[in-house]
């Protein structure tokens, strides 16, 4: 997979997974703590900006605007609980 996997990527993964199992998140990548993903998304534009990276709705106008000179990346927010 690359650095920021697809929602094709993220199929192809879960299709041979046990389609019962919950589905959790992690909040961070050393496993502190968990939370149940809500069921929710937002559809929008995951951008790097300096040195991390933001999620921008496609909806939010204002954020897109202000970002219209950097690459924007079609993306998908998964929520949890």
């Amino acid at each position: 997979m690359s650095k920021h996997p697809t929602v094709a990527d993220l199929m192809e993964y879960l299709k041979d997974l046990p389609h019962h199992a919950q589905v959790v998140f992690s909040k961070d990548p050393e496993g502190n703590e968990f939370r149940p993903w809500s069921g929710d998304h937002s559809h929008g534009y995951f951008v790097e900006v300096f040195d991390y990276e933001e999620f921008i709705c496609a909806d939010d106008t204002e954020g897109l605007e202000d970002n219209k000179n950097r690459k924007l990346v079609e993306a998908i927010d998964l929520w949890p609980e």
